[in-house]
């Protein structure tokens, strides 16, 4: 996948925008994943996602001609940290709008309500970049060495973070299970 993506950005470096709807079926996965995970809000990531790509689009020049994935993902996360931070500055009088919520996995996991705030209550127990790598492996199906091209980290790193991530979950679950009645 790197090699063929790095392929495509060449070409778009060229001008041969043809291949973009490769290049984004390819990436639009981990793109979106990236700004909902800052953003937690789907209509909004969706927003910055297109506006990531034009930026990307603009940027083409500037390739180095490395990791595709990452300098998109670069773009993606620069632009969602922008909205967050320029969000964050707002006042809100409206006392029902929490755009800071946790993730809302209601929609993303199955199973009873119950189990989905534990997951949750559980999830926050992690970093951000274990929470990535945890969501990225058993939501989006990614293999450890997908992730460690999309973060550009070693993939003994990412094993080893996603085994402390899960470390950290069963401590958690466990805790919250043997406090229930």
């Amino acid at each position: 996948m790197k090699e063929r993506l790095n392929l495509l950005a060449k070409a778009m470096q060229r001008g041969d925008f043809t291949v973009f709807p490769e290049v984004y079926e390819q990436t639009r996965k981990p793109v979106f994943f990236m700004i909902f995970n800052i953003l937690h809000d789907r209509a909004l990531s969706e927003d910055i996602m297109q506006d990531a790509y034009m930026k990307m689009i603009e940027s083409m020049p500037n390739y180095q001609n490395r990791n595709f994935l990452s300098f998109m993902l670069t773009i993606a996360k620069n632009m969602a940290i922008n909205e967050f931070n320029r969000r964050k500055k707002t006042t809100y009088t409206d006392l029902d709008i929490d755009l800071f919520a946790p993730v809302d996995l209601m929609n993303l996991l199955e199973g009873d309500v119950v189990k989905k705030e534990m997951v949750q209550e559980a999830l926050k127990a992690l970093t951000e970049i274990e929470r990535s790598i945890f969501l990225l492996y058993n939501l989006e199906e990614l293999t450890h060495r997908e992730i460690a091209q999309i973060l550009d980290k070693p993939l003994g790193t990412i094993t080893w973070m996603y085994q402390k991530a899960l470390s950290k979950l069963r401590h958690t679950l466990k805790e919250v299970f043997d406090e229930t009645p």
